[in-house]
C-alpha cells in the first residue's frame, strides 16, 4: 500500500474537495432546474378538468325560464385527466334572451379537449359546468389563482366560479369577460366571497353568462404554474448550464 505523507500537493486538500463538491452539486441542481422549467411551461399545479372526455352537445331553443340538463340526455362524465378522485362532470344550458325556436340558439358541449359554449344572434344564455368529487385539500397547494384558459371568445359575457366544501361552505367570484380576451383567465382565491373550506373542497362550478352571438371555448380549468416561477427556474438553469460548460472547457 502507498500512503501520502507530508504536504504532497498531488492530493487535493479536504477544503478543495469540499469546494468542488459544492460547486458540482449546485451546477447539477441548477441544470435540473432548467429542465424543470421547460416542463413547467405548459403544466398545471392542479388540474380540475382538461375536457379530454367528450360530452354530446345539449341545446335550449325555448326561452321559457327553464334549463336543459345533461342529466337525462347523456350519462355523467368522469374526467380522466384530473387531480381529483371520483370526479364527475355534468353540463346545463338555459336560453335567457331571444325568441328561440332556432336550431341551436344556445349550445354547450365538450369536444376534442375543449368546452364549447355558444349563443345565436339576438340570443343570450347561461351555460353551466358542475363537478363533484371526493374531498380535496386545495389550500395545501399554496397557489394563489385558479384559472380557465380561453381559446376563443368573440363577444364576451361573464364567468362565475363557485367552490363548495364538505358541510356546505360556499364561495364564489364573478368576473366580467370582455370580448376578445384570451389565454389564462385568473381567479384569485383571496377574492372569493363566502365561507368555503378550501382544505375540504368537494364540488365546483362554472356559470357562463353569454352575450348575444357568442362563441366561447375553454381548454382547461385548474391552477397553472405561474410564469414568474417558470422563468425563475429557467434563468437559474441557464446559469447552471453555463457554468457546467465553462468547467468542461477549463478541465
Amino acid at each position: 500500500f502507498l500512503f501520502a505523507t507530508g504536504n504532497d500537493e498531488s492530493f487535493p486538500s479536504q477544503e478543495v474537495k469540499m469546494t468542488t463538491l459544492i460547486k458540482s452539486t449546485w451546477i447539477a441542481g441548477t441544470a435540473i432546474a432548467c429542465v424543470m422549467a421547460f416542463g413547467a411551461t405548459s403544466a398545471n399545479a392542479f388540474l380540475l378538468d382538461s375536457f379530454d372526455d367528450d360530452t354530446a352537445g345539449i341545446v335550449d331553443n325555448t326561452n321559457d325560464g327553464s334549463s336543459v340538463s345533461q342529466i337525462g340526455t347523456t350519462s355523467v362524465i368522469n374526467p380522466t385527466n384530473t387531480d381529483l378522485s371520483n370526479n364527475e362532470r355534468k353540463l346545463e344550458i338555459e336560453l335567457t334572451g331571444g325568441a328561440g325556436g332556432g336550431f341551436a340558439d344556445a349550445l354547450i358541449l365538450v369536444n376534442n379537449g375543449t368546452l364549447d359554449f355558444s349563443t345565436a344572434a339576438s340570443h343570450t344564455a347561461v351555460g353551466s359546468v358542475f363537478w363533484e368529487f371526493d374531498a380535496f385539500d386545495l389550500e395545501s397547494l399554496m397557489f394563489p389563482n385558479l384559472a380557465v384558459k380561453l381559446n376563443n371568445n368573440d363577444n364576451g359575457g361573464s364567468i362565475e366560479f363557485i367552490l363548495e366544501s364538505v358541510g356546505g361552505g360556499l364561495s364564489s367570484l364573478t368576473r366580467t369577460l370582455n370580448a376578445g380576451v384570451l389565454g389564462n383567465f385568473n381567479y384569485k382565491l383571496a377574492d372569493f366571497v363566502g365561507d368555503v373550506d378550501l382544505s375540504q373542497l368537494n364540488s365546483a362550478a362554472l356559470i357562463i353568462t353569454g352575450n348575444q352571438d357568442l362563441d366561447l371555448q375553454l381548454e382547461f380549468v385548474g391552477m397553472p404554474v405561474s410564469e414568474p416561477a417558470t422563468l425563475g427556474l429557467f434563468g437559474l438553469g441557464l446559469i447552471g448550464l453555463g457554468m457546467a460548460t465553462r468547467r468542461r472547457k477549463t478541465a
